[in-house]
């Protein structure tokens, strides 16, 4: 009975060994573009849900004290959205308001406009990615980590993307309409703020509260509350912030 002739074609093989490499190869560059990222851990059970809804809705909301965590979670689970592979970039914006005193007009650019007020927004960043890995995500091109201001938001549609909207107590109505109607497929809207702390004009009316009321029963939405139970900033913020509400 003759043997079966059971080697490779070498033409095959070659080509089964290009194709590995490209793996390897491919592996690597995503590698170096995403980089170590630390986990998020949330401290409190309201910390995990909105972990988790994050993770399984397309629009979260979270409101609640300062210093609760809701900028520092949302900024931790998208990095580790983008470490995954299921989203290209985040997108970052917030309303340009000024607490209480004016400083009067920024010179420079758009961007360099905007800047002083998405420091917090950064710092959080750098708290879950090293300060390479933010400097390639928000200087290199195409960025994986974009600001952009809610005024140039309109027109723009972002796909594969994650959106997160910080200090959203101080946008209206009109504005929160207008960042939800950006969201494309396969993205996430994340909005965070504090229904308390509103810098805007006494004749300018917040739409946050009104987003949280109206959107509660939609099955696409998830809303979560912090509270002071969820204070992780410092003990005594904690404290004062319970001093203050009485």
């Amino acid at each position: 009975m003759a043997k079966t002739d059971t080697s490779k074609d070498p033409y095959i093989e070659g080509l089964e060994q290009l194709a590995a490499q490209q793996d390897d190869l491919n592996q690597q560059q995503q590698s170096d573009k995403i980089g170590d990222i630390r986990e998020v851990k949330g401290k409190t059970e309201n910390h995990q849900r909105y972990i988790r809804l994050i993770n399984e809705k397309s629009i979260v909301l979270c409101y609640g004290v300062a210093g609760s965590g809701k900028t520092s979670i949302s900024c931790g689970v998208a990095a580790n959205l983008i470490k995954s592979g299921k989203y290209e970039r985040i997108i970052i914006t917030r309303p340009i308001v000024e607490s209480g005193e004016k400083l009067g007009f920024l010179p420079g650019s758009v961007g360099e406009k905007q800047e002083p007020y998405l420091i917090p927004l950064w710092e959080e960043f750098k708290n879950y990615i090293s300060m390479d890995l933010f400097r390639k995500w928000h200087h290199n091109s195409p960025k994986i980590l974009e600001a952009i201001p809610i005024a140039y938001l309109r027109g723009r549609n972002f796909h594969n993307s994650i959106i997160i909207v910080d200090e959203a107590a101080n946008c209206t109505i009109e504005q929160l309409k207008l960042v939800i109607t950006r969201l494309g497929n396969n993205s996430k809207l994340i909005i965070n703020g504090d229904v308390k702390q509103s810098d805007l004009q006494h004749w300018q009316k917040g739409g946050f509260a009104t987003i949280i009321n109206k959107l509660r029963d939609s099955r696409h939405v998830g809303i979560v509350k912090f509270g002071l139970e969820d204070v992780v900033r410092s003990g005594v913020l904690r404290d004062i912030l319970e001093l203050l509400d009485d």
